[in-house]
């Protein structure tokens, strides 16, 4: 009799035990669950911020850019549009910056063509001084032979400076050359730096104009700038 009520105690005991372990793994997976629940809430809701931040960051340019909403015309009524009218000083703009642009590139090519020559010349100056330098030496070479002494010699060291001479002049018209070519690269690079300049400026006047004297943010400007395909 006491063994069943032993036996009975330990079936009992099991079965109690077996019971928490279903309960306290029921509560982990619903607590996962509504872990799980929570986090996908959480990251719709975060999803829907951006949305709305970036529909109320375009809102805030549109809303910036007023009547430069304008610059959606086509290129036909941009071309076709009356100067003082909101889309002609768009399209007055939009030339304006365009002509600028390019002005840009004739600079950058100047640049490049006027580096490109600075570098012969660099060369060039470099064969003369190396010429000058040969001379001296020659020069130095000979005062130090008398012809009565050794007259041989001191004929090779006279030619040796004739040589060298001569190596000089070559030197110094090829200088020259060079030089000739680097001022004409040097004028067409301060050409187009001026032209770039007088052609900034009409684009800056010329968006003052379309802005009616706004000054518009980076972001609303590079907007602005997209719908009129600058």
């Amino acid at each position: 009799m006491m063994v069943k009520k032993v036996i009975g105690s330990a079936v009992l005991a099991l079965t109690l035990g077996g019971l928490a372990l279903g309960t306290t793994a029921f509560a982990e997976s619903s607590n996962g669950k509504a872990k799980g629940k929570s986090s996908s809430q959480s990251q719709k809701s975060t999803t829907k911020k951006a949305k709305s931040t970036a529909k109320g960051g375009n809102g805030a340019i549109a809303s910036e850019l007023k009547g430069l909403n304008s610059a959606h015309a086509s290129a036909n009524a941009l071309e076709h549009a009356s100067p003082n009218s909101r889309v002609g000083k768009n399209a007055t703009y939009a030339t304006a910056a365009s002509v600028a642009a390019e002005a840009a590139g004739v600079v950058e090519e100047a640049e490049a063509a006027l580096a490109a020559v600075q570098l012969e010349l660099n060369t060039a100056i470099a064969v003369t001084v190396a010429a000058q330098t040969e001379l001296t030496d020659a020069e130095n070479a000979l005062s130090l032979i008398d012809p009565l002494v050794d007259p041989v010699a001191h004929e090779a060291a006279f030619a040796a400076v004739n040589l060298a001479a001569l190596n000089l002049a070559t030197a110094n018209d090829a200088e020259a050359a060079v030089q000739s070519i680097y001022d004409v690269a040097d004028d067409a690079f301060v050409a187009a730096t001026e032209a770039y300049d007088t052609a900034a400026e009409a684009e800056t006047d010329a968006l003052l104009v379309a802005t009616a004297g706004a000054e518009l943010s980076p972001e609303a400007l590079a907007a602005y700038r997209e719908m009129l395909g600058l």
